[in-house]
């Protein structure tokens, strides 16, 4: 028998096949949009776990263990672990740890989403590290002198970190920095050597 005539004016369309299983029948799907039917696939992220070529994002919410991570080391250069050598230039331009330094206390927001309002660097030609800048109004412009030492006005560029939150700089990156200081929570403790406002060589700005 012939075979029907399709209309030219309702262009090429024409009804897909599919296939249901013996218990549906294609009625049941003609009106519900919702009863599409998912296929379990695997994990599209790989296997459980770390290996060599992964990219780790760290982030204060990541639940990673460091223990359980290891990345290869780039050899970045670290803070000096000890600025205040004898022959060190900083004995010229910072405050001498046997005179004195400032431990500063800086407060934000509980669900700790404000910045600290600080940048820093390692200086190209001592090795430790400076401020670079202060945001005003912020968590490092009021940070707190809790020894109650004079000239306590907040962090200051070129002021030298020595310690933040306990832990000694001296053989951190500034990347290792940057996490500590995101992890911090709502507070955070730095010591520093106040500068004395003298010629530095290379001088961060």
């Amino acid at each position: 028998s012939p075979k029907p005539q399709q209309d030219p004016n309702q262009g090429p369309q024409q009804k897909a096949a599919v296939a249901f299983p013996e218990t549906m029948e294609e009625s049941d799907f003609e009106d519900d949009e919702t009863s599409t039917l998912w296929e379990q696939c695997g994990n599209p992220w790989g296997d459980i776990g770390v290996t060599e070529e992964d990219h780790v994002i760290i982030t204060p919410c990541s639940g990673l263990n460091p223990t359980e991570v290891t990345i290869a080391s780039l050899a970045l250069p670290t803070f000096s672990a000890n600025p205040f050598d004898a022959s060190s230039p900083y004995r010229q331009t910072h405050q001498l740890p046997e005179v004195g330094v400032r431990a500063l206390k800086l407060k934000r927001d509980v669900m700790a989403m404000q910045p600290w309002g600080l940048s820093f660097k390692r200086h190209e030609f001592g090795g430790a590290c400076l401020v670079t800048s202060v945001d005003p109004i912020s968590p490092a412009a009021a940070a707190e002198d809790i020894g109650g030492g004079r000239n306590g006005r907040g962090l200051q560029v070129n002021d030298m970190v020595l310690m933040v939150n306990s832990k000694s700089v001296g053989d951190m990156t500034e990347d290792d920095l940057e996490v500590e200081l995101e992890i911090s929570g709502e507070k955070l403790t730095l010591v520093i050597s106040r500068y004395n406002g003298g010629p530095m060589k290379g001088q961060a700005h």
